[in-house]
């Protein structure tokens, strides 16, 4: 997975430099999905997006103490009628947990009559697009060497 400098400008403290993963589409058709990392400061969002891109739900988790701190420092809200909560915390907790930065995920993925399969392939390319951006933390992608 390719990186993508961030900061100074905007970061805290002003003289970190650290690095994002670059954007991922999975899937096809239907069933496709994309997730785009965006620097907000020392922290960032990740946008997971699919079919009709709208803000279905929003949660936000604080990495930097472990796990543990990720658990009791997190918060989700989804919207009246929309279905992404536990994936938008899913994402945020993994994300915070592999970067040890605070994440926020916003998730809105909408397909029309969308079958159980097609959900559940859905679902299934954001844990893998979730994965590739953890793993690229997890080797240190996050700071700048």
């Amino acid at each position: 997975m390719k990186k993508r400098q961030a900061g100074p400008a905007g970061s805290w403290p002003p003289d970190e430099a650290w690095t994002l993963p670059e954007a991922v589409s999975l899937g096809t058709g239907r069933t496709r999905v994309h997730l785009q990392p965006v620097v907000q400061g020392r922290d960032f969002l990740v946008l997971i997006t699919g079919g009709q891109a709208h803000v279905g739900a929003v949660a936000v988790c604080d990495g930097r103490g472990g796990l543990d701190h990720v658990r009791s420092h997190s918060g989700t809200v989804q919207l009246d009628g929309h279905k992404e909560g536990p994936l938008a915390a899913e994402a945020a907790e993994i994300l915070a947990v592999a970067s040890g930065r605070t994440c926020a995920a916003a998730v809105g993925i909408h397909q029309n009559q969308a079958t159980a399969e097609e959900i559940h392939d859905i679902v299934a390319n954001v844990r893998q697009g979730l994965d590739l951006m953890a793993t690229f933390f997890r080797a240190g992608g996050a700071h700048e060497d």
